[in-house]
């Protein structure tokens, strides 16, 4: 009994290991599309003046409240059949699209970047222990500030890009909101910069450039960069 107890085991740990590993993927997704959700509003609401946090999510055309069983990103859509509940105006199919792209991203990032050990980062030496357990569990910090670093990237990214393509002014305030994280983040985290900024040296005793100037530098200079092919686009 006792060597039978052992098998069954054997197969049920990395079974029950396995199911936990799919459930944080599936978080994952669920969360990039939570955030997908939350930057439709943000896409509508923003170029208005409209509140983002104070404000009920409703109908633009009978102003009626969305229920919260209507309000799950993609799956609320499909319910509702892309029609307000209450009008039966059409709601567009953006809406889940964006959810969904912004999942997925989320979840790429995921997968390619945090449980991966770092695979696709360029300079930083690949973790040796990855997945779930190693990444996640016993967290690794440095990965997950990128990670959701990333992330935040992508989503101002995303905004700012709708906006655009809505043929509406992107607000000046939440550029400079976002165009300010973007360069201080690395600057307090020194983990986010991937490639750094090389060494070196003024031709003084007194004069010399230390890690916190070459965070400033590599902050400032991956912000601009971004500007300008922004423009270029």
């Amino acid at each position: 009994m006792g060597k039978a107890l052992m098998e069954e085991m054997s197969l049920i740990a990395p079974m029950g290991f396995r199911c936990g590993e799919a459930m944080v993927t599936v978080c994952f997704f669920a969360l990039g599309c939570n955030i997908g959700s939350f930057l439709n509003v943000v896409v509508w609401r923003v170029p208005l003046g409209k509140s983002i946090v104070y404000e009920k999510s409703r109908c633009p055309n009978c102003a009626t409240g969305i229920e919260g069983k209507d309000n799950i990103p993609i799956f609320g859509w499909l319910q509702l059949g892309g029609q307000c509940r209450a009008c039966s105006t059409e709601i567009s199919p953006r809406y889940p699209i964006v959810e969904a792209i912004t999942g997925g991203m989320f979840l790429l990032l995921y997968l390619v970047q945090l449980i991966s050990g770092g695979a696709n980062l360029p300079v930083r030496t690949i973790n040796h222990f990855r997945g779930v357990l190693w990444i996640i569990m016993s967290p690794k910090w440095d990965l997950i500030q990128l990670s959701l670093y990333h992330c935040f990237l992508y989503s101002s990214l995303l905004v700012f890009t709708l906006i655009a393509i809505d043929g509406k002014r992107i607000p000046r305030k939440r550029l400079a909101f976002c165009f300010g994280m973007g360069t201080v983040a690395p600057i307090v985290f020194p983990n986010l910069t991937l490639i750094p900024v090389p060494a070196f040296q003024i031709h003084s005793p007194f004069l010399f450039v230390n890690d916190a100037d070459k965070a400033i530098l590599h902050g400032a200079a991956s912000s601009i960069a971004g500007v300008v092919a922004g423009a270029l686009s």
